[in-house]
Order: structure tokens, then C-alpha cells, then sequence
């Protein structure tokens, strides 16, 4: 296991509760507008001091009193096979847990849910199918996609919820885009309750592309919205003020 960074303190990552996030190392996609390039090389790739795995759960044990849960992100959480034996000892703590994936590892998200260790879950949706390898930067078979999406879909624990999350670029969503992608996700049968966040770009020095991209006014996305809204009724715009 291979944690790289860590937020003592969020009430942004994990929604409605005070948590803390922690931050793998490694990720299988090269997402052009990705803010964590630092996290995308593999682990075993980055010198083994700059893992703060030993300090990690000293201090979630320490802070366990002043927060409700515990954000996993990446990099993609679900490339490190120790990931079920962390969340374990974190819940152990009494805290909730919240992964954040791309939804490209679902035997081991299968695995996660099946076993009961996982309390909210936010799914990245790159694109439509048909654009999901320009978007994530990568060659990724669909169907891993898919078969995360249908593990989700299908969960019967009445404690566990998730949403999906879109990043929105002008260079690389339109309304037909994000069109055939709410047809899709309705056709793998995405409840109508499942909220899906349209997510607006912002610009960090930390993207892995350096050149900009061009954020989706508000006005346009709210005007989309209306149009997707007949296809799939739970979507909402996220980081727009």
C-alpha cells in the first residue's frame, strides 16, 4: 500500500461529513485535465520515503473523535491490492469510508461492496462511450466500465449509496456527447435517484496537461440540463457558484 498525501481535515470530499482524504499512489488513466499528475506514476515507481502509510492510521486513530469518515482517492484507489485491509482498519476505527474510482478495476470493487466495507462511492464518467479514450487519455476496455457500473447499480445494502461525476472541458463535451452518455448509463439501468454531478473545470498548475482548457459557462450547462433531464432526472451542476 502506497499513500502518498493526506488531508487531516475536508468538507468537501466526503459530502455531508466531516472527514479527513487520503491520496494512493497510481492511476491507469492519463486524464489531460487531471490535478493530481504527481499521483499517476505507480507506486513502484516512487521512492518508498515519500509513503506515509506508517502515520496514517496512528493519526486517523488520533482524530477519530472529530471526524465522521474517510475519503480514498488517487491516483485510482482500486490498482492497490492492500486496498480492502486499509478501508478494514479504518472502519475499525468507527469511521465511514468513501472511494473515489474510475471505475476501470470493478473485480476489486466487487469485492469491496460484497464484503460491506464501503459506505459512498463517486464514480468518475468520463465521456460517452464512444469518447472515453480521448478523454481519459488512454485505450480502456468499456466493458470494465460497464461491469463497474453494473456492480453499483445492483448493490442491495440500503447504507450504501453513490454518485457519478462528469468534469466538463468545451473541448471535449458537447450536448450530443453528454447525451449519448445519459442514454447509455439509463440503458445499463442507472436509477433515476442516482445523482450525476456535471463538474466544472478549473485550471491548476498541477494538471497534467499544461495548456488550459476551456471551462462550460453555466448558462449553457443549465440550458443542457433541461434537455438531459428527460433522459435521466437526477443531474446536477457541481462547482458552479
Amino acid at each position: 500500500m502506497f499513500i502518498s498525501a493526506m488531508t487531516k481535515t475536508t468538507l468537501l470530499d466526503y459530502p455531508n461529513h466531516l472527514a479527513s482524504t487520503l491520496f494512493l499512489q497510481g492511476c491507469n488513466f492519463l486524464c489531460p485535465f487531471c490535478h493530481n499528475k504527481d499521483l499517476i506514476p505507480p507506486a513502484g515507481t516512487i521512492s518508498a520515503d515519500d509513503n506515509i502509510l506508517d502515520t496514517v492510521l496512528p493519526t486517523l486513530k488520533k482524530r477519530r473523535h472529530l471526524i465522521e469518515g474517510v475519503c480514498i482517492t488517487g491516483g485510482e484507489p482500486t490498482l492497490q491490492k492492500d486496498l480492502p485491509q486499509l478501508i478494514r482498519s479504518i472502519k475499525e476505527l468507527g469511521l465511514k469510508v468513501k472511494l473515489d474510482t474510475n471505475g476501470s478495476n470493478p473485480s476489486m470493487l466487487a469485492d469491496l461492496l460484497d464484503e460491506g466495507l464501503l459506505d459512498y462511492l463517486a464514480m468518475d464518467i468520463k465521456n460517452s462511450a464512444r469518447d472515453y479514450e480521448t478523454t481519459c487519455g488512454k485505450r480502456v476496455p468499456i466493458q470494465s466500465i460497464e461491469a463497474s457500473l453494473y456492480h453499483l447499480i445492483n448493490h442491495s445494502d440500503p447504507n450504501f449509496s453513490f454518485e457519478l461525476r462528469t468534469t466538463i472541458l468545451q473541448e471535449l463535451h458537447t450536448l450530443s456527447t453528454l447525451t449519448q452518455t445519459a442514454e447509455w448509463l439509463v440503458n445499463l439501468g442507472l436509477p433515476p435517484s442516482t445523482a450525476w454531478y456535471l463538474q466544472e473545470y478549473v485550471y491548476s498548475p498541477m494538471q497534467l496537461l499544461a495548456t488550459p482548457f476551456t471551462a462550460i459557462k453555466k448558462e449553457t450547462l443549465t440550458d443542457w440540463i433541461e434537455s438531459l433531464l428527460h433522459i435521466h432526472p437526477s443531474i446536477f451542476l457541481r462547482g458552479y457558484n
